[in-house]
């Protein structure tokens, strides 16, 4: 367990699902049509399990925890 919060460098991104899939507590949602990730702040537990699913793009990481709660929604660029 870490402190902070789970961010995505959309830039890595593929939005292959993966971290979606491997967390335990169902706070990811990928939306391959809309090109977006989201995480349920209130629901993450800060297990790590997206991240390790991840290690192949390295684009989810802990970051400092800034107070955000409920759903945050990270959008891929064109």
């Amino acid at each position: 367990l870490t402190s902070g919060k789970i961010k995505n460098d959309m830039s890595k991104c593929i939005l292959c699902g993966l971290c979606a899939r491997k967390c335990p507590s169902s706070a990811i949602t990928v939306d391959r049509n809309e090109k977006t990730w989201s995480i349920n702040r209130d629901e993450c537990v800060q297990c790590g399990a997206c991240i390790e699913a991840c290690l192949k793009f390295h684009s989810l990481s802990y970051a400092k925890d800034d107070g955000e709660s409920g759903q945050v929604t990270y959008k891929k660029e064109a």
